[in-house]
């Protein structure tokens, strides 16, 4: 089987952080000895040269979204994997007539302005957030009304948060419930892996990786932090709010340390090995994809109750479960710290383990597999009929 992944960005050499998660499965899918390559369709370019790179053995391919019947000519796929589906490309590819799964993580299906994708911080965000829901609207009738032509079309959540979010926002009947299925973002547990005792983890020193927008709540953590001296938080990421959130953290004394240029992935677990808690305060997730590497690595979770984080953060179990605000975090963070061994390694035991038989790769890869081999069956099928 050769597939075809597509996806908004990828990473390069220039930027090694742009969609980690679909980059980290289609390695995997390396792995299992399928053939697999990434197309990124450009918008607004009118070029038609076609940009090829290779970044750690994948072949990628950018190009105007108005050719992308060339590069499915060049690559010949037995079906296309497409992570945040946008309609214009969706009708392309449908064009070349080739079985489709559709990804759908979160902004690629909510209405983004009830889900704070917007800072409330200026008159410009807010206007920018209200012109948002209208296109927004538009954007899921497109989808609603190709999902309903082509019936063959099969789709897959990260959670039941977000299949609940599908059904809602792009108005789905009873009769798509067979072809929407609830697959986790893989984590590799042979890379994300304790390597250490618990008991030798600074549990006073936390780690939140994400980007600094204002849906992943950082603003609500820094505040959090706000004068607990005996607790540090190294937050790594960047974003738009970077300069916002420096002057929060300064001004209240928050005790954080910064890595703005982001760490490389496999780095990652010896540093979620090191800490004793993530951070994830965030206003909405879909899943989490580095909270849910950290507790594979028996990093307990301090997070939010919100979207689909209580799918994998189980409260008093794998982690600590709050009301996204900054006086629960703030509770949160002193509870971590002064739990009992016992329990705190009862905690990162039992988020290894939840881990491992809830989204592991070596689970969650035959399962994405299945549905990409499912999808091929039903076209074909389809075509017979036809």
């Amino acid at each position: 089987m050769k597939i075809l992944v597509v996806s908004p960005s990828y990473p390069s050499e220039d930027n090694k952080h742009a969609f980690g998660f679909v980059h980290a499965r289609v390695k995997l899918y390396k792995k299992y000895g399928y053939s697999t390559y990434v197309l990124v369709p450009l918008y607004g370019s009118l070029l038609k040269e076609i940009n090829v790179y290779i970044y750690e053995g994948i072949k990628v391919f950018r190009v105007n979204v108005n050719y992308i019947e060339e590069i499915i000519n060049i690559v010949d796929p037995d079906v296309i994997a497409y992570h945040f589906p946008e309609p214009r490309a969706i009708i392309r590819l449908l064009s070349t007539k080739r079985p489709l799964v559709l990804w759908f993580h979160g902004a690629d299906a909510l209405i983004r302005f009830f889900h704070y994708y917007y800072e409330p911080f200026t008159m410009k965000n807010l206007i920018n957030g209200l012109i948002s829901i209208p296109n927004d609207i538009k954007h899921d009738l497109l989808l609603r009304k190709i999902i309903f032509k082509y019936r063959t079309i099969q789709m897959i959540t990260p959670s039941y948060w977000m299949k609940k979010m599908l059904f809602r926002y792009l108005m789905l009947s009873r009769s798509d419930i067979g072809r929407i299925h609830v697959i986790p973002n893989p984590v590799d547990t042979d890379k994300f892996k304790p390597i250490k005792p618990c008991y030798e983890r600074q549990r006073n020193v936390g780690i939140s990786v994400r980007a600094l927008y204002y849906k992943y709540g950082v603003d609500m953590a820094i505040k959090a932090m706000c004068g607990l001296k005996d607790v540090k938080l190294i937050l790594v990421g960047d974003g738009p709010l970077r300069e916002y959130l420096k002057r929060i953290s300064e001004k209240c004394k928050a005790n954080i340390e910064y890595i703005y240029q982001g760490i490389p992935h496999e780095e990652l677990p010896k540093y979620y090995n090191e800490a004793g808690f993530f951070l994830a305060p965030s206003r909405t997730e879909a899943q989490g994809v580095a909270m849910c590497e950290a507790l594979a690595c028996g990093t307990p979770a301090i997070a939010t109750n919100v979207g689909g984080i209580p799918e994998f953060v189980i409260h008093g179990f794998n982690g600590i479960l709050v009301k996204p605000k900054p006086v629960e975090l703030r509770k949160a963070l002193r509870t971590i710290v002064s739990i009992s061994d016992k329990k705190y390694c009862e905690m990162s035991q039992n988020a290894v383990n939840y881990a491992r038989r809830t989204y592991s790769s070596k689970i969650i890869i035959p399962k994405e597999l299945e549905i990409l081999i499912r999808a091929i069956e039903l076209y074909d099928n389809f075509k017979v009929k036809d």
